[in-house]
């Protein structure tokens, strides 16, 4: 194999190295979660923001969790946002918008 084939070769390599780990990245993060909007976010861009959720137990409601970390994300008649839920089990760190929401 010449030297500019393997130069290649190791290129094409660290390339798709590269796509694969960008692919592979969290998406389900605190950070990410306080991205989405209430009242004018939809499922479309929930899943955007924080990919499928784990579960779907109901038509309004999309739950993720990975690891101490747990969202829910309730939605409208409409499909947007109506508020999001946020705890890390370890922590114990529990948030809701909008503030003083409670489940139902």
């Amino acid at each position: 194999m010449s030297n500019a084939s393997l130069r290649f070769c190791l290129a094409v390599s660290m390339l798709l190295g590269v796509i694969a780990f960008a692919g592979c990245q969290n998406t389900f993060t605190h950070d990410r979660w306080e991205m989405i909007q209430v009242g004018s976010a939809d499922k479309h861009d929930v899943q955007a923001t924080l990919g499928d959720p784990q579960e779907k137990p109901f038509k309004d409601l999309w739950w993720y969790y990975k690891g101490n970390n747990e969202a829910k994300i309730y939605f409208s008649d409409k499909d947007t946002v109506k508020a999001k839920k946020w705890i890390n089990e370890r922590t114990g760190q529990i948030e809701c918008e909008p503030k003083g929401w409670i489940e139902k």
